[in-house]
């Protein structure tokens, strides 16, 4: 019986270093999760994250919201299915 194993992989770290998160890697983790589950369709997921972030950093400042959409666009990029054989 084949198994449907299915694995993807993302450096969250760099992902989140290269955009001025330092070492919060929560808003790309979150993101992964819900590209990848299915449990929403991707871009409602993604709508939905970004307008939590709005609510969450808003008070903090249009960087910090600017910074953690970023992450969101640019962990859709890196996130990544590796083939298992």
């Amino acid at each position: 019986m084949a198994k449907k194993i299915k694995l993807w992989v993302i450096d969250a770290t760099k992902v989140a270093r290269d955009l001025g998160l330092g070492a919060r890697t929560n808003t790309v983790l979150q993101t992964c999760f819900f590209a990848i589950s299915g449990v929403l369709p991707r871009d409602e997921a993604i709508a939905k994250i970004k307008k939590s972030i709005q609510a969450t950093y808003g008070k903090k400042g249009d960087e910090i919201v600017r910074k953690n959409f970023a992450a969101v666009d640019e962990t859709v990029a890196q996130l990544h299915e590796v083939p298992i054989p």
